[in-house]
């Protein structure tokens, strides 16, 4: 009697344990990987939209701006997967580690698309960062300037085409 309830319990706990991989490890797991390939893609992607939005582009960094641009994009649309499949049990994992997902895939996508513009790279970069609680690459100050130059620059724009 004593060997089939061992047997009975060597088998739960092997369900249980099968369960808990699949289903709460690999998320996580899965989570964990994409923000370190961001965090990566962030780094190596510092530079390249600034030596862009300058007007002078070599065919080399051309290549590197449209490589970075596509790296993003796919970048945002593999969170934009994890977020659409991710388990509702786990977001507590999400609540306690302060990651915002959704916030996220915008800072990614807006990042693609505005790689050349130094003001909005630094917004969107500070964006993923604070979602997906990575270390903070611009200081507030920074920030604050980047955007102070944007909206001079705008009422500039909007002052030179205003019609007469």
């Amino acid at each position: 009697m004593l060997d089939i309830k061992n047997v009975i319990g060597t088998i739960i706990a092997g369900a249980i344990g099968w369960w808990l991989v699949h289903y709460v490890s690999a998320p996580v797991l899965s989570l964990r990987r994409l923000r370190q390939e961001i965090h990566e893609e962030l780094f190596f992607t510092k530079n390249v939209g600034w030596i862009h939005a300058n007007g002078k582009i070599a065919v080399s960094e051309k290549d590197q701006y449209d490589r970075a641009v596509l790296e993003l994009r796919r970048l945002a649309a593999r969170m934009s997967a994890l977020g659409a499949t991710w388990p509702r049990y786990l977001n507590y994992y999400l609540w306690i580690l302060h990651l915002d997902l959704d916030s996220a895939i915008k800072g990614l996508t807006g990042l693609s698309n505005g790689l050349a513009e130094p003001a909005f790279h630094a917004q969107f970069v500070a964006q993923i960062e604070k979602a997906l609680s990575l270390p903070q690459s611009y200081p507030e100050e920074t920030l604050k300037s980047l955007r102070a130059q944007r909206m001079r620059r705008s009422e500039k724009s909007y002052e030179e085409n205003e019609p007469q």
